[in-house]
């Protein structure tokens, strides 16, 4: 009897997030971000999809959306490399790797892209809450902390005369926020919802082992 397309599609999932790991809870947290990687893509694929849509409603200029679109675009090829090298396992510092160059990545579209008005805060949240997941709770705290230090930073460039932001996203900021905060409440929302439902499944699982034992 062949597989159904359902089988078939479980093993290839489990196959895309394995890692060669030297314990159970590297296993664990390799998967852990590996499937955070597979979100990552569809994360950034609709943000640039967003840009798409402002572009031809005519509320981006030409030269502010292939910059604003490259930022998104560097996250495919990320998020590939950064899958290769946890299946290879070391996850602790890749996440870290990631953590770190999206958090760099994302401050800079903000400071190029309307300052303290930028849609791409918003976009920090998912930063945040990889760091303190899968890195270290230490590292979303002291990213939380930046943070807030880079926006005050910002008010009083701005204050002062020293800063303006290079580019705008244009009319169709407010949209673009909007948008932004509904994929990270979304890729956010879905990544803790599998977390816990992994979790949840993992203790089932070992609580089954020990009854068996105990049988």
């Amino acid at each position: 009897m062949k597989p159904s397309w359902r089988t078939k599609l479980v093993g290839w999932w489990e196959r895309a997030i394995a890692v060669r790991a030297q314990d159970e809870e590297e296993t664990r947290l390799g998967r852990l971000f590996n499937t955070l990687m597979f979100i990552s893509t569809g994360t950034a694929t609709a943000i640039a999809l967003t840009f798409v849509i402002l572009r031809l409603l005519g509320l981006m200029e030409n030269v502010a959306f292939w910059v604003a679109v490259a930022f998104p675009a560097a996250y495919l090829p990320l998020s590939l490399a950064c899958l290769i090298w946890a299946k290879r396992g070391r996850v602790k510092p890749v996440a870290s790797f990631y953590s770190w160059v999206n958090f760099v990545s994302v401050s800079l579209a903000i400071l190029v892209f309307d300052g303290l008005r930028s849609p791409a805060w918003p976009l920090q949240l998912w930063t945040i809450v990889v760091a303190g997941t899968l890195a270290s709770p230490a590292y979303a705290l002291q990213m939380t902390g930046l943070l807030a230090g880079y926006g005050i930073l910002l008010a009083l460039l701005g204050l002062f005369g020293v800063y303006a932001p290079p580019l705008s996203v244009g009319p169709g900021r407010e949209i673009a926020t909007i948008a932004f905060v509904m994929i990270m409440l979304v890729s956010t929302g879905g990544f803790l919802t599998y977390l816990n439902m992994r979790s949840l499944q993992d203790a089932l699982s070992r609580l089954r082992l020990t009854s068996r034992e105990l049988e």
